[in-house]
């Protein structure tokens, strides 16, 4: 009998065990599921012409969604993850559209020779065609109290949708930037752009700019802000209140103030050490994951090779725009060394290349990188590549054409982990000079090896960062109060122009003074001689 009672007293403590472990899990969620950020609906306006610039924002999505939220992109390109929560509305045509403004082809000719402000009539032109576009139809057809809880804007184009906030209510809006920080960025956020920093569309580097250099860059940051406010917004302005209305459309400007946060494709190791304002969030390389295995088809290719050179211009340009006489140097200078070279090439120009020469429409450029038989990256100098080379150690030769690509090629020669080839000079031995330079001298394998164990020494990833602070917004609202006060000024304020002027005044009515008492003085002297 003892015994049966002892069995059922560690019966009874058991259960209740049991369900205080229970009752404390419980609880536990429950604390978790208030604390944390509540599932979202978050709309991504992303209407930049660009394939990287929508592979950017979509790996931004990704962690978004896996963290429950639900994100619909509005996009030139259509999605390419799948997930419930994900929905991806195209603005159809875009592509086509910027093929018969802007002339690639003509860019290989003509490197250098783009004007930033000419870009952006096209970005405005295709701006234009977006309103248009069925896909807009599509967003605005959705009910009148439908609720974004935040906005996501590419702030690299798409000025002309703004009516698109108030449409939605007036959400929280987080400015995002695959482009990295331009100069108007900086102004929008209230964060002084300093002319130490090389513009984007230059080869000046850091810390080598001569005083002239630093005018130019000066000079070039500060018109290309006035183009920006005074031409380009008003005719975005124009457009918006033509397609949308007054009721919906508001000053560019302060539709602009109002965005609670601004996160940048950039960072100090990827670019320049820069002061940036709170509301500005470095999250460099967002994109950039470890690497997975190889595509199928170059699987063997890596396997019987000992090394590999990847050769790729990017997504908007393409290696077939290279005219034969070009194509054909590097050709044979390709066939002369002991690589194998993988080429990002649709073929639709039919030419033959080398044995060691083996083309793809399309490439896991991440993957290769990450590859250790991958020696070298030929590249246009894109942001999001040249950044995935840095994190993965792999050197780079470089052939701008126009835009950042200029700057972002210079950054790596300056650091020495790149050589720039110079159209004028192309040639079979030029080209293999360059490479060999490359790949026989150690100093720029270690030197982007230190810069890969840098990048991946972080607190935390660039992604994670990035969703922390969108829902950080999520949970407090704005980010009013980590806007400086410089935002709400004017430049000559930040500059101090109005105090430097008034101390100048002053300075020169006391010296004024001091002259008028000397003439008076000596007046004086010269009237005692005569008397």
């Amino acid at each position: 009998m003892e015994a049966e009672n002892t069995k059922i007293c560690d019966q009874s403590f058991s259960i209740r065990r049991n369900v205080l472990i229970m009752t404390r899990i419980t609880l536990l969620l429950l604390v978790h599921a208030f604390s944390a950020t509540q599932c979202a609906n978050i709309l991504g306006v992303t209407s930049m012409i660009s394939h990287s610039h929508h592979l950017w924002n979509e790996k931004l999505a990704e962690g978004l969604l896996k963290n429950g939220h639900n994100v619909t992109l509005l996009s030139h390109d259509k999605a390419k993850i799948k997930h419930m929560n994900y929905t991806v509305i195209q603005l159809e045509g875009g592509y086509e559209k910027i093929h018969e403004l802007f002339d690639y082809e003509e860019s290989f000719s003509q490197p250098e020779s783009a004007d930033i402000s000419n870009f952006w009539k096209v970005i405005g032109l295709i701006c234009a065609h977006d309103l248009s576009t069925e896909g807009l139809k599509t967003l605005m057809k959705y009910p009148e109290d439908y609720k974004f809880d935040l906005i996501i804007w590419d702030l690299n184009s798409g000025e002309c949708l703004y009516p698109l906030i108030k449409r939605f209510g007036n959400p929280p809006v987080v400015g995002v930037s695959p482009f990295g920080l331009q100069p108007y960025i900086s102004y929008m956020m209230g964060s002084h752009y300093f002319n130490y920093i090389p513009f984007y569309g230059t080869s000046y580097t850091g810390g080598a700019m001569s005083f002239w250099e630093r005018i130019s860059n000066t000079l070039s940051i500060n018109y290309l802000t006035y183009v920006r406010i005074n031409s380009y917004l008003p005719t975005m302005q124009t457009l918006a209140y033509e397609h949308f209305g007054s009721s919906l459309t508001e000053p560019a400007l302060e539709v602009e103030r109002n965005f609670s946060l601004a996160l940048v494709n950039s960072d100090a190791i990827f670019n320049f050490p820069e002061a940036l304002a709170p509301n500005i969030i470095p999250v460099g390389g967002l994109h950039i994951e470890p690497a997975k295995p190889i595509q199928k088809d170059l699987r063997k290719v890596f396997e019987s090779t000992n090394g590999v050179i990847i050769f790729s211009l990017g997504s908007n340009i393409q290696a077939e725009f290279l005219n034969d006489n070009m194509m054909n140097n590097f050709n044979r200078c390709f066939e002369t060394l002991p690589y194998t070279f993988i080429l990002k090439y649709n073929n639709t120009h039919q030419r033959k290349f080398p044995k060691n020469v083996i083309t793809r429409p399309w490439l896991q450029i991440n993957d290769i990188l990450g590859h250790p038989k991958t020696k070298l990256f030929i590249s246009h100098g894109g942001a999001l590549s040249t950044q995935e080379a840095m994190y993965h150690g792999v050197p780079i030769v470089g052939i701008p054409f126009f835009v950042d690509q200029l700057g972002n090629i210079a950054k790596l020669v300056e650091r020495k982990i790149a050589e720039r080839l110079e159209f004028d000079k192309l040639s079979p031995e030029y080209i293999c000079q360059k490479i060999k330079t490359v790949l026989e001298n150690s100093t720029y394998y270690e030197n982007v090896q230190l810069i890969s164990r840098r990048v991946k020494d972080q607190q935390n990833t660039p992604l994670q960062r990035a969703v922390f602070w969108i829902e950080y917004i999520l949970r407090n609202g704005n980010g009013e109060h980590l806007s400086l006060a410089a935002r709400d000024m004017y430049t000559f304020q930040t500059l101090n122009i109005d105090i430097i002027g008034l101390v100048a005044v002053l300075i020169a009515t006391a010296l004024l003074l001091v002259y008028l008492v000397y003439i008076i003085f000596l007046k004086q002297i010269n009237k005692v001689k005569v008397d």
